[in-house]
Order: structure tokens, then sequence, then C-alpha cells
């Protein structure tokens, strides 16, 4: 008798933690996708900083793509680098692939932003391209989106803010 009172209550335990498991498993899920979502937010902002110091090194000119360095659009530059350079080390948080393509990526100036992405992307769109006698293309403003597990655009956007010179 007294057995079948243990079994009786090893499924009543067993249950239980089943339930448990029922109503803790998708909250789990829940938090880490809003934790990949910060995340894409994160990497938004590393890209905005690295665009800032690159705009800050080049007299306040952005660049039209991340392979542009600081020399080619601003020859008075004292430090020579690119966008690319600097975020690089980018993870996108859903796939885990890291660098230029795989977690940031950039539109042609003048595109239309996409309302739907790869997923966790961070997409850098360069502003109108300025060309000047002894520059390379380069723009004074950008706009930075990020793109969820589904691809879809999220509702958080980075502009230029630069307060260096603009011509």
């Amino acid at each position: 008798m007294a057995e079948r009172e243990r079994r009786w209550e090893f499924y009543l335990v067993f249950i239980l933690i089943l339930g448990l498991f029922a109503i803790a498993i998708p909250k789990f899920k829940h938090a880490l996708d809003r934790a990949r979502e910060a995340q894409v937010v994160s990497n938004m902002h590393l890209l905005k900083a690295a665009l800032e110091e690159f705009a800050s090194a080049a007299g306040g000119r952005y660049p039209i793509d991340f392979n542009s360095r600081t020399t080619d659009v601003y020859p008075e530059a004292k430090k020579k680098f690119s966008v690319g350079e600097k975020v690089k080390k980018v993870v996108n948080p859903y796939t885990k692939k890291s660098g230029i393509g795989e977690a940031v990526s950039y539109l042609s100036p003048g595109s239309a932003a996409p309302d739907s992405f790869g997923a966790g992307m961070v997409l850098y769109i360069p502003g109108r391209p300025i060309k000047t006698d002894d520059s390379a293309p380069w723009c004074n403003d950008y706009l930075i989106l990020g793109y969820d597990k589904t691809g879809k655009k999220l509702p958080y956007t980075l502009k230029a803010d630069s307060l260096l010179h603009r011509p």
C-alpha cells in the first residue's frame, strides 16, 4: 500500500514539475527575444559610435560605405581608419555571425529603407553623396535601422547628430 501512495506522489510531483516548465519555457523564450533585440539596439549604437568617430576624424564627413577611409573623404585627417574596421567584430545575436554583411550592412545613398531585412541585421543608410575635388564621395547625414528575429524593422532609429562642420 505504501508503495502505491509513493507512486501516486511521484506522479503528482512529476505533473507539477511539467506544469511549471509549461509556464516557464514561454516566458524564458520571450525574455531571450527581448535580450536579442536589445543586442541589436546595442549594435546600432556601436555603429553610430564608429560613424561619429569617423566624422570626428574626417571633419564632420560621414562615409558612403564601410570601406571609405578617413583620409579618402578628408585628406587632412590625422587618423586613418574605416568604419568597417571598427564594426567587424559586431555579432548578429540571431545568427551569431560577425562582421559586415553578416551583422551590419549598408544601402547605397537614396535607397528606401526596407521594412524587412535579415534577422538581427543593423542597416546603415548614408545621406546624399557629396563629392569635392580633393576627396572621395561622402555624406553629411545617415540613418541606422535594426531588424528583429523575423527581419521586421525595429521601432528604433538612429540619425546623424555630429555637431562638427557641415558644408
